[in-house]
């Protein structure tokens, strides 16, 4: 996950300032309230920037504050969203992620260390397999809003 942070950092998604980790006793808080055992790799991220990482997931509820204000129980999810699902989330589902409000991912926590992710959305509410591993999701993400910013860039009007 250092290593992860580290690209980010080379990529221009912020310096080693802007990522602020979790303490042992806010991963400890989280897991309590939501009662489970956090999965090594999303306890990685948390440890290392889950306070604040920098430009990396802007626009994405997914930091340890964000989470300690969201309160996504299972039991209102559909309240939240306004749908009835067609299917129940696992118990030991852990939402990790809210985008905007209406894009959600989630995994596991019964299912290894680095667990697959599982995403739903507001106008397409069934669970699906959105990456092989936790950390997958995560370079996914990057890439992703790399893509993103080098679009914009190119997209913009060149000075005469």
């Amino acid at each position: 996950m250092e290593d992860f942070m580290q690209f980010l950092i080379r990529s221009g998604m912020g310096d080693r300032s802007d990522f602020i980790g979790c303490t042992q006793a806010e991963v400890a808080t989280l897991e309590s309230r939501y009662r489970v055992r956090l999965p090594s790799s999303y306890r990685e991220f948390l440890l290392l920037m889950g306070c604040k990482a920098g430009r990396f997931l802007a626009g994405t509820d997914c930091l340890y504050g964000q989470l300690m204000e969201l309160d996504l129980p299972k039991a209102r999810l559909d309240q939240l969203l306004g749908l009835q699902f067609d299917w129940n989330l696992p118990e030991d589902a852990f939402i990790f992620s809210s985008h905007q409000g209406y894009i959600f991912h989630c995994f596991r926590t019964g299912e290894g260390d680095d667990p697959p992710v599982y995403g739903f959305a507001e106008h397409e509410p069934k669970l699906r397999r959105s990456a092989e591993t936790f950390s997958g999701f995560l370079r996914n993400c990057a890439w992703d809003q790399l893509g993103v910013a080098k679009k914009v860039q190119s997209d913009e009007p060149r000075k005469p």
